[in-house]
């Protein structure tokens, strides 16, 4: 008898556990705008702990960039003597998700970003969507 009650019991609190509030995606509405950028790489220092040890830091390599929402291009300036061949980025956008588009980096992936130009694709929440251009300068 007593198995059965805490057999009932259990199935009665995860009956009792459903979700009570829906997702409101609408507070994002259609914003498909990318806000910010920096492109960086990884350096390995010795970090200070109780003995030395090897530690990767994110050193930021774009020393500016413009958002021109109206045309959906960021230019972002990158020396001229960085090694683009294993760079990485943030995008800071309003939507509800960012995808590369046309083998553009990944962002957060260490990449090669030796091209100039990128596409990038700014998913809302309404299932609409915004294609920019990053433009890279030295």
């Amino acid at each position: 008898m007593k198995k059965y009650l805490i057999f009932l019991f259990a199935v009665l609190s995860f009956v009792a556990c459903e979700p009570r509030i829906d997702l409101d995606e609408s507070q994002w509405e259609n914003n498909a705008e990318i806000t910010d950028m920096f492109v960086y790489r990884l350096q390995v220092d010795q970090v200070e702990l109780k003995d030395a040890t090897d530690g990767v830091k994110k050193v930021t390599v774009s020393t500016n960039y413009e958002v021109d929402s109206e045309a959906a291009t960021v230019t972002i300036t990158i020396p001229a003597d960085v090694d683009r061949s294993a760079l990485s980025c943030y995008i800071y956008h309003t939507g509800e998700s960012i995808t590369p588009l046309e083998d553009s980096p990944k962002p957060g992936v260490l990449m090669d970003w030796s091209a100039n130009t990128y596409k990038y694709r700014v998913n809302t929440a309404g299932k609409e969507f915004k294609d920019w251009t990053i433009n890279i300068v030295e």
